[in-house]
């Protein structure tokens, strides 16, 4: 089991994100019960930029890594 990213500094936002620890609240709440694998993607997911949360949450929905590449003048989404 992977250690919790909870900070104890929760706030939800309009969208139910934790301004805390990034997570949307029913990954909070499914985080005990869930395989070290998808507790990964939660962290992975919560720990991306807030501008690529939504689209590393659809991928990882989707069983499908989401892996963000900086280069010098542009981000690329890799598998």
């Amino acid at each position: 089991m992977s250690q919790s990213p909870c900070i104890r500094n929760c706030c939800l936002d309009q969208q139910d994100c934790c301004l805390g620890c990034g997570r949307l609240l029913t990954e909070i709440t499914e985080w005990h019960q869930a395989s070290p694998l998808r507790q990964q993607q939660i962290i992975d997911v919560s720990t991306a930029t807030p501008r690529y949360a939504a689209a590393a949450r659809f991928y990882a929905s989707l069983g499908r890594p989401f892996r963000i590449i900086r280069t010098s003048r542009s981000v690329v989404r890799r598998q």
